[in-house]
């Protein structure tokens, strides 16, 4: 029995000797946790916590927690970002806020802030702020698109542009530089470009708006680059009346 215990130990003691590169499992200097080979291996910051293979490898950034294969793994000045996922924010250098969640989210950005990636390669290679992204690949192709919302697989997956908001499978999936367009509905607004200020509510609806702008579409395919004028005079009506020192300008110019 005695022997049986001291071989056991030995080879307690042997694990835990391939394991001293992670520094595993234990609490370190500057209130540090690691856990997995070559976490935190060349970390200069505190109050960090990499749980996985290279995880915050390379950290100098503060207040970062990181779980999965090489999560957070060349992150720099960064700091406040959270990464639970195989290679998650893997490539951030600098930015602050950050949660990603899922394989490969948000992995392939290197300056991003405030953004939010949730899903299979969610927000994969941004470098814009203030995005929101849930679902399988959702805008999966954003690089400095920013205030852009995505709910749903393949949603605004290729978009750079700004501030638009879409929701449901595939919607506004081939965006590319469009601003301000709001898109709920299965692949409602697909082949949408470069149009902007354009609101389409329903499966397939927008269908046939590209470059268009300043149109609202409920339940219907609209026209490539259509601008409709009652549409068109109903938004400027409506900037007038919500802009400083316009209250009561009741008949804006058409």
């Amino acid at each position: 029995m005695k022997i049986r215990s001291s071989l056991i130990i030995l080879l307690a003691v042997f694990d835990l000797w391939h394991l001293t590169d992670a520094q595993c499992p234990q609490v370190c200097d500057n209130q540090n946790t690691s856990l997995g080979q070559s976490a935190l291996q060349n970390n200069t910051g505190h109050a960090v916590t990499g749980i996985g293979i290279e995880a915050l490898r390379n950290n100098s950034g503060n207040n970062n927690i990181a779980t999965g294969y090489q999560a957070l793994r060349n992150n720099r000045a960064a700091f406040g970002n959270s990464a639970f996922g195989s290679q998650a924010l893997a490539a951030l250098r600098s930015g602050t806020g950050n949660t990603a969640v899922g394989y490969n989210a948000m992995a392939n950005g290197t300056f991003a802030g405030t953004s939010t990636a949730i899903g299979f390669a969610a927000l994969a290679q941004s470098a814009g702020d203030d995005n929101a992204a849930v679902g399988f690949n959702a805008l999966n192709g954003n690089t400095t698109g920013r205030g852009n919302t995505a709910i749903g697989s393949l949603a605004q997956a290729g978009t750079t542009g700004n501030s638009n908001t879409a929701v449901r499978y595939q919607t506004m999936i081939n965006n590319s530089s469009g601003i301000n367009n709001v898109a709920l509905g299965a692949d409602a607004a697909f082949y949408i470009s470069t149009g902007s200020d354009n609101i389409v509510i329903g499966a397939n609806a927008g269908s046939k708006l590209t470059t268009g702008s300043n149109n609202i579409d409920v339940a219907a395919a609209g026209v490539a680059g259509d601008r409709t004028p009652f549409v068109s005079a109903l938004l400027r009506l409506t900037r007038r009346l919500t802009s400083p020192g316009l209250a009561g300008q009741l008949c804006p110019t058409v």
